[in-house]
């Protein structure tokens, strides 16, 4: 790498009253930038593919075609396995380096399509098949495709996304894929959000190879792993929520796991703080970031940043308007929010709803992106072309798919 991992710490104000109030701790993680294409981490990944039999016909065709595609862009170093279900899992091609290209196609364009659909067995055999390969320098990730329902096995949305934070700890991340108008957007999401992957709905058969480029581009890029954030407060001092992730631990010391970080890439993740009482010497608390380098012989670290401001009741230094930086974050992951809130007021029959939802969110981003903030200009114009999209056409499932792929996009900052 040419450059280290960085951790910067930002509040939206300098000073806070003695009776306290609510801060903005803007969390910033930029990753370092890969040396050489030749120097990228290598591959740990499973295909689980359905095939049940709504896969037939075009489906099918596309899926192998972009199961070549992987099969081609595996270096020796890489591993690779194929998993196919319906309502029974298959291991055609076990976890291994591809070293006979030719033999592997031939695998591939074996594949039929059956009967239903064993997501879970799928899942979880996929899993088994990267977790014995996994480690420190190697990028590990089953990529989950389906056109269906999970109707075999295990259904419950809330133990397999269990499932997929569990292995996420343990450095084994998940990306989802759905094809056509019948699956489970809310699961897929769900898996991918708990997984550290993506979620990539593909409404025609024929995209299915560019989103596989798509995915493989993103993994080949990977920089930095393994990000777990730990926000520790202060006696007075509470998190009182993390914006566009979903955080565990007490108010007192929240955890949250971030997706990989390809590389050069930023993230940023918004703290709510709520101080009760500002300790006397103003700090409120301290972020921690334990992560690990995917390239090879990367050891694991940790970086610390203490979070303080003054504590005083001067009116004027009070009465200072906050940090622009921290506000355009706020903007930004309150528009983020938008779209998934648009969608359960949709999903409850409030289209009109859903769309000024979305309007208002497009309207905060316009009034506010001061200097030409093209970020922002750019999520305002989705918002408003989705928004526009309810109120002028059928709220339909292929509505609702690209609406939860782009909420969990924008939360993403992707």
């Amino acid at each position: 790498m040419t450059q280290a991992l960085t951790l910067c710490t930002q509040l939206d104000r300098t000073c806070i009253s003695p009776s306290g109030g609510e801060v903005y701790l803007l969390v910033t993680v930029k990753a370092p930038r890969m040396p050489a294409p030749e120097g990228r981490p290598p591959l740990n990944l499973a295909a689980v593919v359905d095939r049940s039999g709504s896969m037939a016909g075009a489906a099918l065709y596309f899926t192998k075609q972009a199961l070549r595609f992987l099969v081609d862009q595996m270096a020796e170093e890489d591993r690779l396995a194929i998993v196919t279900y319906d309502d029974q899992v298959h291991v055609p091609f076990p976890s291994q380096p591809v070293v006979q290209k030719d033999a592997v196609r031939l695998l591939v364009d074996g594949i039929t399509a059956g009967g239903t659909t064993n997501l879970s067995g799928g899942l979880a055999t996929g899993m088994q098949q990267i977790r014995p390969h996994a480690g420190p320098g190697r990028v590990s990730r089953v990529l989950l495709m389906t056109d269906g329902l999970a109707n075999v096995g295990v259904t419950d949305p809330d133990v397999l996304a269990g499932w997929a934070r569990a292995w996420r700890e343990k450095g084994l991340a998940v990306s989802t894929m759905g094809v056509g108008p019948h699956f489970s957007e809310d699961l897929l999401v769900a898996l991918a959000e708990a997984g550290g992957g993506n979620f990539h709905y593909i409404a025609n058969p024929d995209q299915i190879p560019r989103i596989f480029q798509e995915e493989l581009h993103g993994l080949l890029q990977v920089a930095v792993q393994g990000l777990h954030l730990i926000i520790e407060t202060e006696s007075g001092v509470a998190v009182s929520g993390v914006l566009g992730y979903r955080s565990q631990g007490t108010p007192l010391r929240a955890a949250l796991s971030l997706p990989d970080l390809y590389a050069g890439e930023v993230k940023h993740v918004l703290v709510r703080l709520s101080v009760a009482a500002p300790p006397a010497g103003g700090k409120l608390g301290r972020v921690a970031l334990h992560y690990l380098p995917a390239a090879a012989g990367g050891r694991p670290g940790t970086l610390e940043a203490d979070v303080s401001l003054e504590v005083t009741d001067d009116p004027a230094r009070l009465g200072e308007p906050p940090d622009e930086t921290v506000m355009r974050q706020l903007r930004l992951s309150q528009a983020g929010a938008a779209w998934d809130e648009a969608v359960e007021l949709a999903d409850g029959g409030d289209l009109q709803g859903a769309a000024m939802r979305l309007f208002a969110a497009a309207e905060a981003l316009e009034a506010e992106a001061a200097g030409g903030d093209s970020h922002a200009l750019e999520q305002a114009r989705a918002l408003r072309a989705q928004a526009e999209a309810i109120a002028a056409a059928p709220y339909d499932t292929d509505v609702r798919k690209r609406m939860r792929q782009e909420g969990l996009r924008r939360r993403r900052g992707r």
